[in-house]
């Protein structure tokens, strides 16, 4: 490590917690901000959201379609601040800043139901207010993998398991510790519309699209007999509202091409909350079938 390396990362960490302090409003208002300049500057970010939307709402009227990724834009930006705050700040604020919840039923199960679930959330909304306010409900442990600096960790595992939550790697062990809380009833939140590893998916429909989609989630299934319910929680004035919602029968098909498309067509269930809070910038159709151009290839 260079050294520089120590100071850099110490006024990296100073900035984030500056930021952490900031109130909901503000921080909104200030990444909302950002997000109308990268809007301006048409960043490659800003062309990928313009791609996916036109891949995946190919009869949306352009001018709508345009409205849509500079909305979704803006709720990005807006999100890359908020996370601070909800890693930084106490139970308290947080719980405050829920001030609607649904479906929470499906999540926490009957008095007799001793099954674990899974809880797939998408990238919408703020997925950390979704898991953070999931492990105040039951026991979880999930999967996580490292950012790229390192000391920036800290921050987010301490932010991630403050109310409780276990954080295990994305390896083989932390699959098989996922497994066991799932065995023993307990839950994991998984992000469903992630491109998973060359070896750890398969193509399945989204939107249309073929996308190459997990199947870490169907196993899970298969070996636990595990329930599967949807989250978000999404922004609104004032703080999140929380939605768990059901998801298609299908996903627990023996049948995996079945099972991933009817998974896919839960994170499309929860797109439809609220279009423009989804992570459109995401390169979701990144990994392509053999013979078949990039997607994003002349970005």
């Amino acid at each position: 490590m260079s050294e520089g390396s120590p100071i850099k990362a110490h006024i990296i960490l100073t900035f984030i917690a500056v930021l952490g302090r900031l109130p909901l409003s503000i921080a909104r208002g200030l990444g909302g901000g950002i997000g109308r300049l990268i809007w301006r500057l048409n960043t490659r970010e800003v062309k990928v959201t313009r791609k996916n939307l036109a891949l995946c709402f190919p009869a949306m009227d352009e001018a709508e379609r345009t409205q849509l990724a500079r909305n979704s834009v803006i709720e990005s930006a807006k999100l890359s601040l908020e996370i601070l705050l909800v890693w930084q700040r106490r139970r308290e604020w947080l719980m405050g800043k829920i001030v609607n919840v649904q479906g929470t039923e499906l999540f926490v199960g009957t008095d007799d139901e001793k099954r674990g679930v899974i809880l797939l959330a998408p990238h919408i909304g703020n997925w950390e207010v979704l898991g953070l306010y999931a492990s105040t409900l039951r026991e979880m442990a999930s999967l996580y993998q490292p950012p790229k600096q390192a000391f920036l960790e800290p921050v987010m595992t301490g932010g991630r398991e403050k109310y409780g939550a276990k954080l295990l790697p994305t390896d083989v062990k932390g699959v098989a510790g996922v497994l066991k809380y799932l065995k023993r009833g307990s839950a994991t939140g998984i992000l469903p519309d992630q491109v998973p590893a060359d070896a750890g998916g398969r193509y399945a429909n989204f939107y249309g699209t073929p996308a190459y989609t997990m199947t870490l989630i169907c196993r899970l299934i298969a070996k636990t007999g595990c329930r599967v319910v949807a989250g978000a929680a999404l922004r609104i004035p004032g703080g999140f509202k929380i939605i768990f919602q059901e998801v298609p029968e299908d996903i627990f098909s023996s049948d995996e091409e079945t099972a991933l498309t009817a998974m896919n067509k839960a994170v499309e269930d929860v797109v439809a909350l609220c279009p423009e809070q989804y992570q459109w910038e995401y390169k979701r159709f990144k990994k392509t079938e053999p013979g078949k151009v990039g997607a994003y290839k002349n970005l």
